[in-house]
């Protein structure tokens, strides 16, 4: 197994992001960045390490931090009075309400702004985070742009979210913008064992992780979410690998369930995409970075063309936009599986 690095801050497969943002300390800090990227990419971690950097009071060089003093403690707990941290679990804790299906309000962007304007109480800097902001709808974030366009001189806002996109041209114009990409195998690996787990569960577990560090540490502790992505990832090249009809036949089986489960099927196409990358990837004779499908499935490469390959994973990319874009599931699924080239028996 390959050795990987990790940098200061301890952020796994993100070199080049930290190393660019500590290059800003201590004179060139924005005070509102947009950290996206996907889910279990590490955005959290990330916040918090960038928090104890602008909060630590013995840093050992510009941009770094200790890890051992009280502000970084406090800072790693969420406790620091510095620091305020928002989400829609927040909002539900205040509101009382479930979390589920909802959004963050304008009331919640109105206790955000009043928190931006609090002066710090022990160093230079106030840090709030906000998290889910790809929830916030329209209103919402016009409510939000004031305090954007006049950021106290003292305050550094960290706004978390899975899609950039989603927020207004107005918004993201005042925004630095941070992307968490997903990072090589090795490095979710490096990650795992530095944890103390064994090296061949590391490596199964960061096969089937695609490149996120932070769903692979979380599935250490849950079985239950290895077993679920070993049970996609044979049922992605079951439905690659099936002649045609079977192709339609599971396409429509997938349909009629998509009202009762839209995220199953969104999480069963995401995994068909890397099966199909996986497959031209192979056929290219580049290296698979994720490697969540091992060589015995990319034999069907032989067969193929990286045009043909490169069509079918723009057929997944097009249903799940159809899809969230409201095209009837069936129709959707149609079109997707119809463009997938023929494989040999």
């Amino acid at each position: 197994m390959a050795i990987s690095s990790v940098n200061s801050w301890k952020i796994w497969g993100q070199d080049g992001l930290v190393s660019d943002l500590q290059r800003s300390f201590p004179g060139s800090i924005r005070h509102s960045y947009v950290i996206s990227g996907p889910d279990f990419s590490g955005k959290t971690t990330f916040a918090l390490a960038f928090a104890k950097a602008l909060l630590c009071t013995q840093p050992p060089n510009a941009g770094e931090f200790c890890d051992v003093c009280r502000a970084c403690r406090t800072t790693g707990r969420g406790l620091h009075p510095d620091m305020a941290v928002f989400d829609l679990a927040w909002q539900s804790e205040m509101t009382k309400t479930e979390r589920k299906g909802q959004t963050l309000n304008i009331d919640t962007v109105r206790q955000v702004s009043r928190s931006v304007s609090m002066r710090p109480a022990e160093g230079r800097w106030r840090v709030v985070i906000v998290d889910d902001v790809e929830t916030m709808q329209e209103t919402a974030q016009e409510a939000f742009l004031k305090t954007l366009e006049e950021p106290p001189p003292y305050t550094v806002m960290l706004l978390l979210t899975t899609d950039a996109s989603t927020l207004l041209p107005t918004i993201l114009s005042r925004l630095t913008q941070l992307h968490m990409g997903s990072v090589a195998t090795d490095d979710v690996s490096s990650a795992l064992t530095d944890s103390g787990v064994a090296e061949q569960t590391a490596i199964e577990i960061s096969r089937l992780a695609q490149g996120l560090v932070g769903w692979a540490l979380r599935a250490v502790a849950d079985p239950a979410m290895i077993e679920q992505r070993r049970t996609e990832t044979q049922r992605a090249m079951e439905w690659i690998a099936s002649t045609t009809y079977d192709r339609m036949v599971t396409a429509f089986r997938f349909a009629d369930r998509f009202a009762a489960d839209k995220e199953a099927l969104f999480d069963d196409l995401r995994v068909v995409m890397l099966g199909w990358r996986s497959i031209m990837l192979h056929r290219l004779n580049v290296t698979d970075t994720h490697l969540l499908f091992d060589s015995k499935h990319n034999v069907f490469s032989r067969s193929l063309s990286s045009q043909e390959c490169a069509v079918a994973i723009e057929s997944v990319r097009q249903c799940i936009f159809d899809l969230e874009s409201n095209v009837r599931p069936r129709l959707a699924l149609q079109s997707m599986v119809s463009r997938w080239p023929d494989l040999p028996s």
